[in-house]
């Protein structure tokens, strides 16, 4: 079996452009917030979240509660 090697983005850091400085300082100004993936769908929220079952995943009716 041939090993193949798939190119990382991080591979040549060298050829990375350098972010210029007003990018910068929004990143490091922003660095308290946090961007998270919801779930919606998530049954370990029953009772806490969510008050009533559902038969199935359901995200537009759990998200209207």
């Amino acid at each position: 079996m041939r090993s193949r090697h798939q190119q990382s983005l991080f591979d040549d850091v060298g050829s990375v452009a350098t972010p210029p400085a007003e990018l910068v300082a929004l990143a490091s100004a922003s660095a308290q917030y946090q961007v998270r993936h919801v779930h919606w769908t998530y049954d370990g929220w029953m009772g806490e979240v969510y008050h009533r079952s559902y038969r199935s995943a359901q995200p537009a009716r759990r998200l209207e509660e």
